[in-house]
């Protein structure tokens, strides 16, 4: 049978014949293959702060189908049998291995709790796995994007912070990732990094450094 896998982070549509004894895992990996130099190139900026160079091996595959309007987890241990026969349409995304994704989702859906006048927004509104952004004015006057992702290694260490324009400060390189600094040859994130939910101490700090438009209460 003919499925259609999509990838939104790729731009990418393939027409793969499958037999209904096939794993969904092999059909991602067969493409996660197929596509190697896009998705390390695409990762590259998911490994942000760490800047080391992705690996394929150190990438993993998500899953999923549009059911009424709704994303549909797939589990790669599934075959095509397992799954509705009437919906051959299948969307995947390559995603770095490493970190605790879970606990960022959490720490991003909390962060929204928080976002009392709505200046965060969730990058992809239907996954909260794909980080946050904001745009506000800064405190030298210009209007900027701020970007939140997910990275390698995640609490350990610091989330990806992607801002445009590019602030013009030694903390953001000219892609506007911010490279977070030492206090003492100790990444200053390590001050924060345990705390119940280090992305309201970490833009808090930015709004102290840099003046963003937004301030939570750390006291509530």
């Amino acid at each position: 049978m003919e499925l259609i896998w999509v990838c939104p982070l790729l731009g990418t549509t393939d027409y793969v014949e499958a037999e209904l004894s096939d794993s969904i895992r092999s059909i991602a990996l067969r493409l996660l293959w197929k596509y190697n130099d896009q998705v390390i190139e695409l990762l590259g900026d998911s490994y942000g702060n760490i800047r080391a160079q992705p690996n394929i091996s150190l990438v993993s595959v998500k899953v999923y189908q549009i059911i009424k309007g709704r994303k549909r987890p797939i589990s790669l241990k599934s075959s095509i049998h397992d799954l509705d026969k009437g919906n051959k349409k299948f969307y995947w995304n390559p995603e770095p291995i490493g970190g605790d994704l879970e606990l960022f989702i959490e720490h991003v859906n909390d962060l929204l709790n928080f976002n009392h006048n709505n200046e965060w927004k969730l990058i992809d509104e239907n996954d909260s796995s794909q980080g946050v952004f904001s745009s506000s004015k800064w405190r030298d006057g210009v209007k900027r994007v701020t970007q939140i992702k997910h990275s390698l290694g995640y609490p350990k260490n610091p989330p990806i912070i992607k801002v445009t324009p590019p602030p013009k400060d030694p903390c953001f390189d000219n892609e506007g990732f911010l490279h977070f600094a030492l206090s003492g040859n100790i990444p200053v994130w390590k001050k924060y990094h345990s705390h119940k939910n280090p992305l309201i101490y970490l833009i808090d700090e930015l709004y102290d450094k840099y003046g963003l438009d937004l301030f939570f209460d750390l006291e509530t």
